[in-house]
């Protein structure tokens, strides 16, 4: 069967439409990954069982009538592995409930590999909206890797440090910038005090990730 899923080649086009999902009315998931062999059972499994390859008019149509609705999030990884995210809706019946093991996405934080979907407030604004960073113990690597980087000396382990750390896909969601700049501070800091004067310098700006298209 042929469905129109979109398969996306990029990390961070699939962490902003996971993240649209769990803050526009699709707030619960499961996710898993497949081979790209396995992917279109995966695909024809779920189109059959949860129709989320439904337009704007099935689904308007579906909650009309009382059901739920479920969208599918793909990326393509260059291993040719395949990480899936299923999101449903809360209200409606749906089969997903039955079948599937969800969790809410307010309680339980959506991942994608080192980072996780958390609501954060930004400077200035009143209520928190829902951002990516890293997880808890990639956050505590990076640290960890920086200090390690710094007393070492060597100019080329520090290059490859922050390359690693200020430059992956996903650092530019505000949460992992916010966290970057911890990390800036801190590579500063132990480069004053290991009296360092020929560090590699650190990025002037942070990367910032704009609405992105497939």
């Amino acid at each position: 069967m042929r469905h129109t899923i979109p398969i996306h080649d990029k990390k961070e086009v699939a962490m902003q439409r996971i993240s649209d999902a769990a803050t526009r009315g699709y707030p619960l998931y499961c996710n898993g990954s497949v081979s790209t062999e396995k992917l279109p059972r995966l695909i024809d499994k779920f189109c059959i069982n949860y129709q989320v390859d439904a337009d704007k008019n099935a689904r308007a149509y579906r909650q009309r009538k009382g059901l739920g609705n479920a969208k599918l999030i793909l990326w393509k990884k260059s291993d040719d592995t395949v990480l899936w995210w299923l999101h449903v809706t809360e209200n409606g019946e749906h089969a997903a409930r039955d079948l599937e093991s969800l969790k809410d996405s307010r309680k339980h934080r959506v991942r994608c590999e080192d980072f996780e979907l958390v609501p954060l407030t930004k400077k200035g604004e009143a209520k928190p909206r829902m951002t990516w960073r890293f997880t808890t113990l990639k956050y505590t690597e990076h640290r960890e890797a920086i200090i390690s980087a710094v007393r070492s000396k060597n100019p080329v382990s520090m290059t490859r440090t922050i390359a690693i750390a200020f430059f992956a896909q996903g650092c530019g969601f505000y949460g992992a910038r916010s966290q970057i700049g911890k990390l800036a501070a801190l590579y500063r800091a132990e480069i004053s005090r290991n009296s360092i004067s020929n560090a590699p310098a650190l990025p002037v700006t942070l990367r910032y990730v704009r609405r992105l298209h497939n």
